[in-house]
């Protein structure tokens, strides 16, 4: 038998060691000063511990302290020894106590899977609390950096002398933005992951909102002598979304296309209405890409392996977080390419989201 009961404790009177060992449920009985009367095998298995050390007359307590690396046995020993009518559960950790007539004490524990959970669920609040500290930590002194590389670049305070400091000052300047955003892209990923990300819909017209996309980018578009199109039906097409999120969708995938697209290439961008809603699309004249790797295009980090690509910056957090943002407006991205072709990423909106003009 894998577990022992103390025999004349009474306690086999209300239940069978045969029906204890039943329990697929992690079970210990004690007594009133919290040493164990029986257990069943699924509780030594939880507790990492063979019979022999939970015998019988087995002070709780006294196995914690004796096992410190597993810290569950002190939380077991504070509900098995609390008063009647004062349980005690742990934090994150629910064990439900049941006390019987002659004082023994039933504990039962969360199943594995349940456990599991608890721990998932703490995990992610503890991830959740330590990106929104990181996020604070590192943005504040980014910022600070990012804004005096502006003061030197702009010469404030005078003349700085020699033209070098002028570039490695907009080089500071651009490596801060950059890392800026990776930052806030990781926060924003995190918070759509854990629930946290509420968007904040008003009535946007899709045309405007591409066209100060684009607008936002001539100055990319000119550096990399790329053409920049922009085509819209002559009436507004007007949806309830999140116009910061989409922003920040349309222009990530904007500046995939012109990184992506070699000097005297084409970026078009499409807004229309479809008979399930509205899309927006981007269609470069780009390197385009390898066919096994669309499947796994949106993968948190995901990057190409082809040498083309990773010879251009980026952390691959950008098509995550476009993803990610168009799911939660119900949406979809859909992305077509095939090597030296170039790509069409297209942003699909459902017809819900439309808003109709007065008739």
């Amino acid at each position: 038998m894998s577990f022992a009961m103390e025999h004349g404790s009474g306690w086999d009177a209300g239940l069978s060691a045969a029906v204890l060992e039943g329990i697929a449920q992690p079970v210990a009985v004690v007594d009133v000063r919290g040493c164990i009367v029986a257990v069943n095998q699924a509780f030594l298995t939880h507790i990492g511990l063979g019979a022999a050390e939970c015998a019988p007359r087995t002070d709780l307590s006294v196995l914690a302290q004796r096992h410190p690396e597993r810290p569950i046995l002190a939380r077991i020993a504070a509900v098995a020894s609390a008063p009647s009518g004062k349980p005690v559960t742990p934090i994150g950790f629910p064990i439900k106590r049941t006390d019987l007539p002659d004082g023994t004490r039933v504990l039962a524990l969360p199943p594995r899977a349940e456990a599991a959970a608890n721990a998932s669920d703490r995990a992610e609040r503890g991830k959740a609390a330590f990106l929104a500290n990181m996020s604070h930590e590192l943005r504040t002194p980014l910022n600070a950096v990012i804004g005096f590389a502006d003061i030197i670049k702009d010469q404030l305070f005078g003349p700085i002398g020699s033209e070098k400091y002028l570039e490695y000052a907009e080089e500071i300047r651009r490596s801060g933005h950059g890392l800026l955003s990776i930052i806030n892209n990781i926060i924003d990923i995190s918070r759509i992951e854990s629930g946290q990300f509420m968007l904040r819909d008003e009535e946007t017209d899709l045309g405007e909102l591409a066209r100060g996309c684009a607008k936002q980018l001539a100055d990319a578009v000119a550096a990399g002598e790329l053409t920049l199109s922009l085509a819209a039906p002559a009436d507004p097409v007007v949806m309830r979304v999140d116009p910061r999120a989409l922003q920040q969708v349309l222009t990530n995938i904007l500046s995939n296309a012109l990184k992506f697209t070699p000097p005297g290439g084409t970026v078009a961008l499409a807004v229309a209405r479809t008979p399930d809603g509205a899309e927006i699309s981007v269609t470069d004249s780009g390197i385009g890409i390898a066919t096994a790797h669309l499947a796994r295009l949106g993968e948190t980090f995901f990057q190409a392996d082809d040498a083309l690509i990773r010879n251009h910056e980026g952390a691959g957090l950008g098509l995550a977080l476009a993803k990610s943002l168009i799911s939660l407006h119900g949406g979809r991205l859909d992305v077509s390419s095939a090597p030296g072709a170039g790509t069409r990423v297209a942003i699909e909106l459902p017809a819900a989201r439309l808003v109709e003009a007065a008739a």
